[in-house]
């Protein structure tokens, strides 16, 4: 059953003779427990700052022994940093008796002990004692369920599949020469209104939406627009592994990033860059800007046309990020992103759509995507 949903998903690899996905790839409830089984649950994922405050989820488990609850794809976590190797471990916040919810805040303990019956797990993950059972009965099988966490910068990424062929580190060494000459870990974060919402249209949309340049023109027009800041002729889009990078010059020089925090290969004696676009597959991206970086996150929910969209915001110059609105106009375009998904949602329930052909030129985005998507769901299929 599977190989046969798997294959509404294929893209041909030559940009023009290939063709956009199926419809039912954005709007059936199967395809996305397909997606959630054979691509979120075995990819790294970034774990999302509930938390109104500035601090990075990084900065409340600093010390060792604090704990802190988090969520990601509605499953519950524990972000936990042992006593002994000083490790950040990401365990699942159930008990292994019972099922109990272990924490419901941040705290510091060598041990947590779960309310319900009283199962005592260690930092290590290991369940240490229960009243009423013998330590013959306290195997390995008991201890907190641990998945696998990356670190890089002030982010966290966590992988449902701790064994998974593709270590952390393989993406980051991807993500390095793009932020070459900038720290982000020091970055503060600037909660705002729409850090977390539930917009209409499938993720896959919004991912493809943002490596799109094809829609610029059309969706970001003059007179006022992202067009008119950017130099559109050098808008650039770079195909890596697991990386999506794109970058473009601005018209007006003034507006555009330093030059000594852009990758070494891209510095310029007059020209200087609107932005650098950083998506990381399958679902997140880090966009680096003079006044600061925006962060985005699409994630699926249990309606295929409907998608949790997380959207944070890191000051790298106070005085440029309090004009990110006017000049770089980050709300205006992310309004005009989420309007066009809209639209583009609401096109999908017509009876007599059929796939569209990508633009040789333009689309080598959402054509890298649909292929990356496709293969890695098929191996993730066949290997388990």
């Amino acid at each position: 059953m599977a190989a046969m949903y798997l294959e509404q998903y294929y893209i041909h690899h030559d940009i023009a003779q290939a063709k956009y996905f199926f419809p039912s790839v954005f709007t059936s409830t199967s395809l996305l427990q397909l997606e959630m089984d054979s691509l979120f649950k075995q990819s790294w994922l970034l774990v999302p700052n509930s938390e109104n405050t500035i601090d990075s989820i990084s900065d409340k488990v600093k010390i060792r022994g604090t704990y802190y609850p988090t969520n990601l794809l509605d499953e519950p976590l524990i972000l936990w940093r042992d006593y002994k190797e000083n490790k950040l471990h990401c365990y699942s916040n159930v008990c292994s008796h019972a099922w109990y919810s272990l924490i419901n805040g941040t705290g510091r303990s060598s041990q947590i002990h779960c309310e319900q019956h009283g199962r005592v797990f260690h930092c290590s993950g290991k369940c240490v004692s229960h009243k009423g059972f013998d330590k013959s009965q306290l195997g390995s099988e008991v201890n907190l369920k641990e998945f696998g966490l990356g670190e890089w910068e002030q982010f966290l990424f966590a992988n449902f599949t701790p064994n998974n062929d593709k270590p952390f580190q393989y993406i980051v060494d991807e993500m390095l020469p793009i932020f070459e000459n900038v720290s982000l870990k020091d970055l503060s974060r600037m909660p705002h209104t729409q850090e977390h919402r539930i917009v209409y249209g499938n993720w896959k949309q919004y991912a493809m939406n943002f490596l799109d340049s094809y829609h610029l023109e059309f969706i970001h027009p003059g007179p006022g627009g992202l067009v008119d800041v950017y130099d559109m002729p050098t808008y650039t889009t770079e195909c890596g592994n697991n990386i999506l990078f794109q970058w473009v010059y601005t018209k007006n020089p003034e507006h555009g990033l330093p030059v000594d925090l852009v990758p070494d290969r891209l510095k310029h004696e007059e020209k200087r860059i609107f932005a650098l676009y950083c998506f990381v597959f399958p679902n997140m991206a880090f966009n680096l800007y003079p006044w600061g970086l925006g962060v985005y996150m699409w994630m699926p929910t249990d309606d295929p046309l409907k998608t949790n969209y997380y959207w944070y915001q890191y000051v790298l110059d106070e005085e440029k990020f309090q004009k990110r609105n006017d000049i770089w106009l980050a709300q205006m375009v992310n309004d005009e992103d989420v309007d066009a998904m809209n639209r583009a949602c609401a096109g999908l329930k017509s009876n007599f759509i059929e796939r569209g052909q990508f633009a040789i030129d333009k689309e080598q985005g959402p054509h890298w995507f649909s292929q990356l998507l496709y293969t890695t769901m098929r191996e993730n299929t066949i290997e388990s």
